[in-house]
């Protein structure tokens, strides 16, 4: 079975994560977070999402952070929802709204120096 993240993980990668790191995000979670994990081998990509997004939440755009996660969900995914604090509802990933990293403040147009 070939293996594609769910357009519901790609999203946050994308506001979560700068556009050089992208593709690294992506070969991660793909090839080191999927059948990598106890009992996920044969999952597909909406299965999986939920631990994507855990990943993704305690990343907050950082790659160390990633890496960290990715860890925790080889260990034990299910400590890892509960890190994240998916594990007490299957779906509170997909109500999850990451904070935004990698926003050009210049082309939104705002200001972050106030002037008097």
């Amino acid at each position: 079975m070939d293996h594609i993240l769910s357009p519901r993980v790609l999203g946050p990668i994308q506001e979560l994560f700068s556009e050089e790191n992208i593709d690294q995000v992506n070969h991660i979670l793909l090839n080191q977070c999927w059948k990598q994990l106890p009992g996920c081998e044969h999952w597909g990509p909406e299965q999986i999402e939920r631990i994507h997004m855990a990943v993704l939440k305690l990343s907050a755009g950082d790659l160390d952070e990633l890496d960290h996660a990715v860890a925790l969900a080889k260990q034990d995914w299910r400590d890892l929802l509960v890190a994240a604090g998916f594990a007490n509802d299957p779906e509170a990933h997909r109500t999850w709204q990451p904070k935004p990293t990698n926003l050009d403040y210049h082309l939104l147009g705002v200001s972050l120096f106030f002037r008097d």
